[in-house]
């Protein structure tokens, strides 16, 4: 199931939908009139019919319901909340939710998959940050482990429209392909629960095995190092996120709380962690995407294309300068032709997720300008 079609599926059933939530509050109102409920049962029910009435509204208003973060009362009924779900975040009293995925789809704002938050960084790159320093009882990984210095700003390449422009501001060290994975895999965790609130909430706890199945990644001491250190760098990450239309920044300070559960050895064994309710306002209609969890597994600039490709419906035409910015690869530009035509050339393997496989990709020089033009098409792009 990808967001595509869930979108498509819940639009097209909207007006059926918004139509039976309005029979559903007219039913309850005119029930109420001859029964005989005390004050209490009768206030509960008035209010569910007037939820019902507001999840039609946003159904046949959609756009003029702006806010990233749908609020829903404690009484509103389940099933609005999980149609509501399939297309952004939602609250229900105190509790914020993401995005609905199945156990075999991860889920990201946009603005991390179309950017160089999470770059097309190269394996041999990659190894040379994966082992850790020595952690030891009683130790967060917020404390450990930190080889950038503070207050290290970068600023991140991303794709944004005229209409919504999107500004990306990461303190701390430099991400990497790989974390993109990590990242996504702990966000599916939230699937069936709220997101922290603060200092009071529950950890999640997984093992390194674990998060390796999550991952789609093999087990061992290699891969437990790997992960322990992508944990660590997103731990001493703080994330700014700008926006137009007049909506405040959000900050993700730091990207994900992480600390580790420790055996009779001291040494590290179970991983909890906690990410913030803030990352939801990034999951507001359009503004998020639910991936094949293969796709997310995917390294280096294959896995930066693979994730940005499979991020649109249909094909553009991008000048090979923009993707170059936007993939943060560290290159020489001149060399990021041949890399790009050597990764979609992986891309078009069938064994590449159908969301991000390509079928076919062409390069020419602007009539005009003179600079070159890309323009790839994956296998589930709509025609233009």
């Amino acid at each position: 199931m990808t967001q595509s079609s869930d979108s498509h599926d819940y639009r097209h059933s909207g007006a059926h939908s918004s139509r039976s939530y309005r029979e559903q509050a007219e039913a309850v109102r005119a029930s109420l009139e001859s029964s005989k409920l005390d004050e209490t049962k009768r206030i509960l029910l008035l209010q569910g019919a007037k939820n019902l009435e507001i999840a039609a509204d946003r159904i046949d208003n959609p756009r003029k319901s702006e806010e990233a973060i749908l609020k829903f009362d404690i009484y509103t009924h389940e099933d609005v909340v999980k149609k509501a779900r399939l297309l952004q975040a939602v609250s229900v009293g105190e509790k914020v939710y993401l995005p609905f995925c199945t156990p075999l789809e991860r889920i990201l704002p946009l603005c991390f998959a179309r950017s160089s938050l999470f770059p097309a960084t190269e394996r041999e790159e990659l190894v040379k940050n994966i082992v850790p320093a020595e952690v030891t009882e009683g130790q967060n990984l917020e404390t450990v482990d930190r080889d950038v210095k503070e207050g290290s700003i970068y600023k991140i390449e991303v794709s944004s429209s005229k209409e919504k422009q999107i500004t990306l501001t990461l303190e701390g060290g430099r991400l990497y392909s790989y974390d993109r994975a990590i990242f996504a895999a702990c966000l599916s965790k939230y699937r069936d629960q709220p997101l922290s609130s603060g200092p009071g909430s529950p950890w999640i706890e997984l093992s390194f095995g674990a998060l390796a199945n999550l991952c789609g990644t093999t087990r061992g001491s290699s891969s437990y190092a790997a992960m322990k250190a992508s944990l660590n760098r997103l731990a001493n990450t703080k994330l700014t996120i700008g926006q137009s239309l007049g909506k405040s920044r959000i900050t993700l300070n730091p990207m994900m709380e992480v600390k580790f559960k420790f055996d009779d050895q001291s040494r590290p064994k179970k991983i909890q962690f906690r990410i913030g309710q803030e990352v939801a306002e990034l999951f507001g209609r359009q503004s998020w995407w639910r991936f094949p969890h293969e796709v997310l597994k995917m390294q280096d600039l294959v896995g930066w294309l693979a994730s940005f490709f499979a991020s649109h419906k249909n094909p553009r035409e991008l000048p090979l300068s923009y993707l170059y910015r936007l993939s943060g690869l560290r290159c020489k530009e001149s060399d990021f032709k041949t890399l790009l035509t050597n990764a979609l050339e992986k891309l078009k393997s069938p064994k590449v997720p159908s969301q991000a496989r390509v079928v076919r990709y062409d390069m020419w020089s602007h009539s005009i300008h003179g600079y070159v033009v890309v323009l790839v098409t994956t296998a589930t792009m709509l025609k233009s």
